[in-house]
């Protein structure tokens, strides 16, 4: 606003007569009639209720002046106040307003939460759908019924900022019932809300405890599973056992019969050494010949002997099927050990 004394108006601005204590003032300004006279009429009548409470004070006295002056900044800080109340106000309200979003945005949560649990689960899928359309729908009326509110709240802040010189007087009183209002409002919905949030938690702990209880169920199923395995593996071990000690008779009687054969081997070459006073020159080679057989016999032998007792080792780790496989081979190799020990006897009866 700019408002001037209208000495030499080279700005072209509205020039405007008012009277201000008995005196005629002629201002230049861009303001509107109406509102100029409307300051003229307010400092009138400040200065009326100045001479009623100072009448021995004249109008255009310097300390009058300074009166008046001091009594139109005191309304015009009680106005910066009350707005600053206001606007404080309008703020707690936002913030009450968030608040409810937030809880609306929880319940949200909440009942995407019940869903994503209740899939599995048909009829409380149809009762739960039914139930949050119904908060939904409830919850569309809430925040729309929030949000008119909040439109008329904010209507009715900006009268009253509009009209704040017309409604000085009143304000608070209004102020205070729009808050309480508001405030229970405010409550009740909140009440409201816990109320729906204390079901959903409830209906929730239900369906969590049916899932404890199958879970249950499915754990005294495996356990009797687990107890038939131990049955099986018991059985097995038994057949393991019963295949190690046929092992053993084996590996028994098969070192019966390899010391038999050493014991065959070692009277042959005791007989020969009876029997046979050859030239050592003519029969050197021919023993040598022999000794080099029967080394070869030897470990052949020792190789059976270890081929033995790894068979011995994995007997634990194979069927029974296989082990009858296994002992059939070694069979076979100690008919062919005999075999040879004849051919060899044979050998050293054609020497002699």
């Amino acid at each position: 606003m700019n408002i001037e004394n209208n000495i030499n108006n080279e700005n072209n601005k509205n020039t405007i007569s008012v009277k201000i204590g008995n005196i005629i003032y002629n201002l230049s300004t861009n303001e509107s009639e109406d509102y100029i006279n409307g300051i003229a009429k307010y400092i009138n009548n400040k200065m009326d209720d100045l001479a009623n409470i100072y009448g021995n004070l004249n109008k255009n006295s310097t300390s009058f002046l300074l009166v008046l002056a001091l009594n139109i900044a005191d309304d015009l800080f009680k106005q910066r106040q009350l707005f600053n109340k206001n606007s404080k106000i309008t703020t707690d309200l936002e913030a009450k307003v968030n608040l409810l979003s937030s809880k609306n945005t929880y319940i949200e949560n909440k009942l995407t939460e019940s869903d994503n649990n209740c899939k599995n689960k048909d009829n409380s899928i149809l009762y739960l759908e039914d139930k949050i359309k119904a908060i939904n729908k409830e919850k569309d009326t809430i925040i729309s019924n929030l949000e008119n509110k909040l439109n008329n709240i904010s209507t009715e802040k900006d009268t009253v900022i509009s009209n704040l010189e017309d409604r000085l007087n009143n304000i608070s009183t209004e102020k205070d019932t729009v808050i309480s209002n508001l405030e229970d409002r405010l409550n009740d919905i909140l009440i409201e809300k816990d109320t729906i949030i204390s079901n959903l938690e409830n209906r929730l702990n239900d369906i969590l405890i049916e899932k404890d209880t199958i879970i249950s169920n499915l754990e005294d199923n495996l356990n009797s599973i687990s107890n038939n395995k131990d049955d099986i593996i018991s059985n097995l071990k038994d057949k393991l056992d019963q295949s190690l000690d046929e092992n053993k008779n084996l590996h028994s009687q098969l070192d019966e019969k390899i010391n038999n054969a050493l014991s065959q081997k070692n009277a042959i070459i005791s007989n020969l050494k009876d029997k046979f006073n050859l030239d050592l020159s003519e029969k050197s080679n021919i023993i040598k010949s022999l000794e080099k057989d029967l080394s070869e016999k030897n470990l052949l032998i020792e190789n059976l002997k270890d081929n033995l007792n790894e068979t011995t080792i994995k007997l634990s780790n194979i069927e029974n099927e296989d082990i009858e496989d296994l002992l059939l081979e070694k069979d076979l190799q100690i008919l062919n050990l005999e075999e040879e020990i004849e051919s060899l006897k044979s050998q050293l009866n054609k020497s002699q």
